[in-house]
């Protein structure tokens, strides 16, 4: 069905196409159309090259950003153990590869 009011306040969905995110879903899909296209006119060209683009669903993260805000607070409160925690590590990863250097 129609809908006049769409996702993210987009009022049409010409509106949502032409926008960032419209622009990211079309580079993220189009290989796949692209390749499917060209195995169907049996053409010698390969576009299976052109699938890096979706790495560009990356931009798309923006949505998630309440739950990385979450993740950083997190981060932020146990620093201090985390810091600690990696100077153990650090000592016991330099330490056992000097005993197998040594014994080796």
């Amino acid at each position: 069905p129609l809908c006049s009011q769409l996702r993210h306040g987009y009022s049409t969905r010409l509106g949502y196409l032409v926008s960032f995110y419209g622009v990211v879903d079309l580079i993220t899909i189009l290989p796949f159309y692209i390749d499917s296209l060209l195995d169907a006119l049996d053409s010698p060209l390969d576009a299976t090259d052109l699938r890096v683009f979706r790495v560009f669903r990356v931009f798309q993260l923006e949505h998630f950003i309440g739950a990385f805000t979450l993740l950083d607070d997190a981060f932020r409160r146990c620093q201090s153990n985390l810091a600690a925690f990696g100077l153990v590590a650090l000592i016991i990863w330099v330490g056992g590869a000097s005993l197998f250097y040594v014994f080796e």
